[in-house]
């Protein structure tokens, strides 16, 4: 009985943990442009010029992000769609209810 345990947020996955990084990596970016941005050189790969500025550091925080999130988001398709509709009945429920809650009106001679 108590050794059958219920899906909690700690076994959601890798990307559903970490979803705060989405947020942080580009800060982390914007303060390491701002300090180090002016500083960088352009990068030489063969004839191909990487300009320098820090533009680098903005793009890959960016690419970083896209990756990140496009993750976090088939993992919580998938989590949905693992968990059934149960998981999310309490929350259509309450929807319901408050919608035909508000559509109940006195009306205006009463």
């Amino acid at each position: 009985m108590l050794a059958q345990t219920t899906s909690t947020a700690a076994d959601a996955g890798w990307f559903l943990d970490h979803a705060y990084l989405i947020a942080i990596i580009p800060a982390v970016a914007f303060w390491l442009i701002i300090f180090f941005g002016k500083k960088m050189k352009d990068i030489r790969l063969g004839p191909i010029t990487l300009p320098g500025g820090g533009s680098l550091i903005g793009i890959a925080s960016m690419l970083a992000s896209l990756v990140l999130s496009g993750g976090l988001a088939i993992q919580w398709i998938n989590y949905i769609n693992d968990h059934g509709e149960g998981f999310a009945a309490p929350v259509r429920t309450s929807v319901g209810a408050a919608r035909s809650h508000d559509s109940v009106k006195s009306s205006p001679g009463s």
